[in-house]
């Protein structure tokens, strides 16, 4: 996922601040737009298509991890807030990696937590 998310982000990051230059000031009306528009818009979409993928990959049903909004919301507000640009996708890809592993051990708890060896 990490491929797919880093490219995609970096553009969405691109057409985001073309769109809506950043401001000196990190709590500003673009910042909350910008925040909108992430959680409205982009973060919905790329959110289907991570689970969608997931899915059909490993079986992670979306509506197991729903609450990983708490983790996002948060997350895209500081971003924008006080990253600057050229910093944003890396934030971005810092919390992708965190919330990554949490997928993974809450994956692996679920399926393989009644202490049996996994046979490869």
């Amino acid at each position: 996922m990490e491929n797919l998310q880093a490219p995609v982000t970096h553009y969405y990051y691109l057409l985001l601040d073309a769109k809506l230059p950043p401001t000196p000031y990190p709590w500003t009306l673009t910042t909350l737009v910008k925040l909108l528009i992430d959680q409205l818009i982009f973060a919905p979409c790329f959110t289907v298509l991570t689970f969608a993928l997931l899915d059909t990959l490993v079986g992670v049903n979306l509506l197991q991890h729903l609450r990983e909004g708490k983790l996002w919301v948060p997350a895209i507000l500081i971003n924008i807030a006080y990253c600057p640009p050229e910093f944003r996708v890396l934030f971005s890809n810092a919390v992708f990696f965190v919330w990554s592993i949490v997928l993974s051990i809450s994956f692996d708890a679920q399926n393989y937590g009644n202490g049996e060896a996994v046979q490869p």
